[in-house]
């Protein structure tokens, strides 16, 4: 890839996310709302799982293995706390989603 690409795909993803977290909350149909929460979850849980195999775990294996420097540390720990928060934001939206598609069934 490219560095054009790798910042496409770093903006893109963002903004995708944040549009369908729009759509969920500011549509007035249920049925949107629960698409626009089933793809906030499908995004985030996405980014959140290939972030944390891809950049956390093996930085957590660098600390477990060797002797690292303190802000080395400190970035491991961040960037384990961001691909958890990813995938807890996915969690989230993706109990919205079929809690509110439970409602509307029933």
């Amino acid at each position: 890839m490219t560095k054009i690409e790798d910042w496409a795909i770093l903006l893109a993803l963002p903004c995708i996310v944040l549009d369908a977290y729009l759509i969920a909350w500011r549509s007035g149909s249920s049925r949107v709302k629960r698409r626009g929460s089933a793809l906030v979850a499908a995004i985030t849980g996405f980014v959140g799982y290939y972030a944390t195999r891809a950049y956390a775990l093996p930085g957590l294996e660098e600390l477990r293995h060797g002797f690292v420097s303190s802000s080395d540390v400190l970035g491991e720990i961040v960037m384990f706390a961001i691909c958890i928060g990813a995938l807890v934001v996915a969690v989230r939206h993706a109990r919205l989603a079929i809690r509110n598609s439970r409602k509307s069934v029933t």
